[in-house]
């Protein structure tokens, strides 16, 4: 009678292979628990353990998308190539610190971001943490209030976003100024004194 052939075990790279995912999203399905850790020496999974886990692909695609994920000075650039502002680090943790950001995983220490979650966040939300970083007020949805000099009117303008100029983009988005409006008609020296001079409201 002839032995049964012992069935293999397969590897880290192997096993990925196996289920039709790359090494990243190995490391994530195992570190989110969508998949079991190796059975085997604790190096290895069994083909037993590995049948029971060969439908996971899609699961795991749909949690981690197909681009993996990255640090923090690429997640800035990429935030900063939408809004067309200076995004840094910074900016990073203090959204992440909010909840509107997660960290998918950590990278030798550091954490890391899907693209997809990054590409999710609203504009606004972005231009608001890096204004309120540089200490500066941005509600571009707020009227700009009238002139108010006795002496003639003064252009009144929304309030101006940060500074883009050093931002790698080409999507800078610049609200419009309100323009200035005509100036008072001014009343000739013969006009009576008792009638006073017209104000501007």
């Amino acid at each position: 009678m002839t032995p049964e052939t012992p069935r293999p075990h397969y590897a880290f790279r192997q096993f990925a292979a196996l289920l039709g995912i790359t090494a990243w999203q190995l490391r994530l399905a195992r570190e989110h628990g969508l998949l079991p850790e190796p059975d085997v020496d604790g190096r290895r999974w069994s083909a037993e353990l590995a049948d029971r886990c060969a439908d996971r692909r899609p699961q795991i695609l749909s949690a981690f998308g197909e681009q993996p994920p990255i640090g923090a000075a690429k997640a800035a650039a990429r935030l900063a190539l939408r809004v067309g502002l200076d995004v840094d680090r910074a900016d990073i943790e203090i959204l992440v610190a909010r909840g509107d950001l997660s960290v998918i995983s950590r990278y030798q220490g550091n954490p890391v971001y899907l693209l997809r979650d990054l590409d999710a966040l609203a504009p606004g939300t972005i231009t608001a943490v890096v204004a309120a970083r540089k200490g500066r007020s941005w509600t571009p949805s707020t009227p700009a209030a009238p002139p108010r000099s006795s002496t003639g009117p003064r252009t009144s303008s929304s309030a101006s976003p940060p500074n883009a100029a050093s931002a790698p983009t080409s999507w800078a988005a610049t609200p419009s100024t309100t323009s200035a409006p005509c100036p008072p008609t001014r009343r000739s020296p013969s006009a009576s004194a008792t009638s006073g001079a017209a104000r501007p409201s």
